[in-house]
């Protein structure tokens, strides 16, 4: 396979629908068309801008096989979460989870922490693709209800949001298992009303993700074949940042798309701005 500069627009939203892995023969970064499930964070317009309105910088090899583009380098995957499971709930399996080694809270505070966590759970927004009312926040007091098998009655953003934290409970974010930001005692019935929106929300953004965690305690949410020691960068010219895998000769493999809660935003080219990142070049073959 080869690849045509001439045929390349000005922007990567291409690498959204790109899923691990790659389809046979092709390099990771050419997305499988045969898959008829979509892959976006959300369809239709995009409504995130992690790298503004700034143009791709796309190079390709001689042979056509190797992408280089410009991009940010945002953190190392520490901790990776469980996906969950959309057909009967299942244990978590030892190798659904790896836990996070350090113990760093990227956003300062523990309230800061909550914030992040319900903004991620949703991928801040809404079911219509607006931006995420602070009445969402009413997920953090949505109870865990773990070992419950019978879901009569509940709503399917619901049994998504318990089957989730349950293969997740223990994973931590900023030394915390994510289990002790929410109530474990009341029934569901006392859910918030405000809580319906923001679970059809997850219902919709979780199947086939899961919960990262990053070296530097930022919580997001990707991939399900991203593992530890990943890497997230924001690629520019991509509205979301993406997951790469290094591999031999200074080249990555594109894994997938990504939320990184802190940097949807443009946040990555900010801080560019302010000299604490670099922009690099990448190759990805």
């Amino acid at each position: 396979m080869q690849a045509d500069p001439r045929a390349v627009g000005r922007d990567f939203l291409i690498l959204e629908e790109c899923t691990w892995p790659p389809t046979l023969g092709n390099p990771s970064w050419v997305p499988n068309w045969t898959r008829q499930n979509h892959f976006r964070l959300f369809g239709g317009e995009p409504t995130y801008s992690a790298s503004l309105d700034r143009e791709a910088a796309i190079r390709f090899s001689e042979c056509g096989r190797t992408l280089s583009c410009n991009a940010i380098m945002i953190d190392v995957l520490d901790g990776v979460g469980a996906t969950y499971d959309e057909g009967p709930m299942q244990p978590c399996q030892e190798n659904d989870l790896h836990q996070s080694r350090g113990n760093c809270n990227a956003y300062g505070t523990a309230e800061c922490a909550r914030s992040a966590i319900w903004q991620t759970l949703v991928g801040n927004r809404t079911p219509t693709g607006k931006v995420a009312p602070e009445d969402y926040r009413c997920l953090l007091e949505c109870a865990l209800v773990c070992g419950r098998s019978d879901n009569t009655g509940q709503s399917r953003g619901r049994i998504t949001f318990s089957r989730l934290m349950e293969q997740n409970q223990h994973l931590r974010l900023g030394g915390r298992p994510l289990s002790t930001f929410f109530p474990s005692r009341a029934p569901i019935e006392h859910d918030p009303p405000a809580s319906r929106d923001a679970l059809e929300r997850m219902y919709r953004l979780w199947r086939s993700k899961r919960p990262l965690v990053t070296l530097t305690g930022h919580f997001g949410l990707g991939p399900a074949a991203a593992r530890a020691g990943d890497v997230v960068f924001v690629i520019i010219g991509c509205t979301v940042p993406v997951v790469l895998r290094p591999t031999e000769l200074d080249r990555w493999q594109l894994v997938g798309c990504c939320y990184m809660q802190g940097y949807m935003e443009g946040e990555a080219l900010h801080e560019v701005e302010l000299g604490t990142r670099d922009v690099c070049s990448v190759s990805m073959c």
